[in-house]
């Protein structure tokens, strides 16, 4: 591959082709249905135009994304013309408009990731290939397109590292990372994590000097650090001044609901238990719709986190061990939600673009390489045709096709045995003969979604679900109580809980 940079435009395009690609995506499935967070948002708009209320006095997220969805909400209101009584809580070409907001600053992390795999390998093919990875992420697609805090927060917690690796005088580098994680932290309070990248980063900078100056620019810096990313929450977050009772209250309510549990579906145990089922997610989920796609990125991940070990790139493996360190914070939760855990996927790609590169300049067989290549090429454009026929799906959707859907899918597996909900078996083909399945063939529950209470659904878990009829929306092996537009489910019978079938009516 090219070891230089072709020319200026190509090393503009590439980002900005990125970047489009990840906002028409978004923007093709915005319509997805409901989100049980947006409301949060919307509701201070609203509260503001209303009351003049102008701090949010909700805590379950800090305040940056509220002040997201005001501003929104003021060129909403001028452009539609809408009268002062005017109401947005239910108006969905709105929530619409929100979205496609949060999807256009969520997507702005594709042009950080790019530039930091720039910065770390100076290859110009190794930033694109990172920029080619992240918008493979079926995980990153889905979630964009959620008008709430997480991949917002996500994309100032990786800008905030990015800042460090850039060209500036370090004690600018510092401060402005501070600023950016202060805001970070105001959008989502966890993405505080990324503080310790502007540690590593002080520790590196300080470790050659004498020890008595090391010691007096480290602590300083480290106030400096400490005030600037204060005062960068303060700004985003003045309530947790001005409401300080009930942002504390709010902070407590937090971890009471991590720490004791929520739904039977994503509450696991705590350590190993909760931090294996991370794991997994990480390997066959994260990086891919298609798990054996996402196994291969990951396994890129592994090889450039042990290059920059071995070649004692301490800056660059600061990357893995800080999301290291976040996971095992994660794991000790009791509650799994994935939408928290994806802080790791631009650090994680970063490092998987890293790994290729070191493939290429330690490996000496060119047939190697190029096999290498050719897998790598295979799993981009499979993880790519995925995450838009998921778009597309949200797009085109129609209920009209259901009973059809079910037909393909029974003809696709003849050989299974089948138990179908009361509202399934309304639909199911002209003809179809219950009582001539095969009697010793894997059995599976089908049910419409909707027919089973929130409670009832099993613990998440790896390829639990598969869906028959309806959009390629979310993940539904984590997010099986998402609700919405109707969609057909299938699981495996021994994987169902009892209550299921006494949900579902199964005759």
């Amino acid at each position: 591959m090219q070891k230089t940079v072709p020319n200026k435009l190509a090393l503009i395009a590439a980002p900005a082709v990125f970047y489009l690609f990840l906002v028409v995506n978004g923007l093709m499935g915005i319509n997805f249905g409901y989100h049980w967070d947006e409301h949060l948002f919307v509701a201070f708009a609203d509260d503001f135009h209303f009351h003049g209320r102008i701090i949010p006095t909700n805590y379950l997220y800090p305040s940056f994304c509220y002040f997201l969805t005001l501003a929104a909400s003021i060129v909403f209101r001028w452009f539609h013309h809408l009268p002062a009584d005017a109401a947005l809580i239910q108006n969905m070409q709105f929530t619409l408009f929100t979205r496609g907001i949060f999807v256009c600053m969520a997507s702005l992390c594709v042009i950080w990731v790019y530039i930091l795999a720039l910065k770390i390998t100076k290859r110009f093919w190794a930033a694109v290939v990172a920029g080619l990875i992240f918008c493979c992420s079926f995980e990153f697609s889905y979630h964009s397109r959620w008008a709430v805090s997480d991949l917002i927060a996500v994309q100032f917690a990786f800008l905030s590292t990015l800042i460090l690796f850039l060209d500036i005088q370090m004690p600018r580098r510092i401060l402005i990372s501070a600023f950016i994680a202060g805001v970070a932290a105001g959008t989502k309070y966890t993405a505080g994590i990324v503080c310790l990248n502007i540690l590593i980063t002080l520790l590196l900078w300080t470790s050659g000097m004498e020890k008595t100056a090391r010691k007096k620019l480290f602590i300083k810096y480290l106030f400096y650090v400490g005030l600037v990313f204060g005062f960068a929450f303060v700004l985003t977050t003045p309530g947790c001044i001005y409401h300080l009772k009930t942002f504390i209250s709010a902070i407590h309510g937090q971890k009471k609901i991590y720490g004791t549990g929520h739904l039977p579906c994503d509450t696991v145990i705590p350590g190993w238990p909760h931090f294996s089922q991370m794991t997994v997610y990480f390997i066959f989920y994260l990086f891919s719709k298609y798990n054996f796609a996402s196994l291969v990125i990951s396994a890129f991940v592994f090889i450039g986190t042990a290059h920059a070990l071995r070649e004692k790139k301490w800056e660059v493996f600061g990357l893995f061990v800080v999301m290291f360190i976040y996971i095992l914070y994660v794991s000790s939760f009791r509650v799994m939600i994935v939408r928290n855990d994806l802080y790791v996927l631009p650090y994680f790609v970063v490092l998987a673009a890293y790994g290729v590169y070191s493939i290429h300049e330690h490996i000496k067989s060119s047939g190697l390489v190029r096999a290498v290549d050719a897998l790598l090429a295979v799993v981009i454009v499979c993880s790519l045709y995925g995450i838009i026929t998921a778009s597309w799906s949200i797009y085109a959707m129609s209920s009209d096709n259901m009973n059809k859907d079910v037909a393909d899918f029974l003809k696709k597996h003849p050989g299974n045995r089948y138990y179908f909900s009361r509202q399934v078996r309304l639909g199911l083909p002209p003809g179809y003969d219950i009582a001539r399945q095969p009697t010793n063939g894997p059995a599976f529950l089908v049910f419409f979604k909707s027919e089973v209470k929130d409670q009832d659904f099993p613990p998440n878990g790896f390829g639990r679900y598969g869906l028959v009829s309806g959009p390629q929306d979310v993940n539904l092996n984590y997010y099986p109580t998402w609700s919405g537009v109707p969609r057909i489910v299938v699981i495996k019978l021994k994987d169902a809980n009892p209550a299921m079938l006494l949900d579902v009516n199964v005759e």
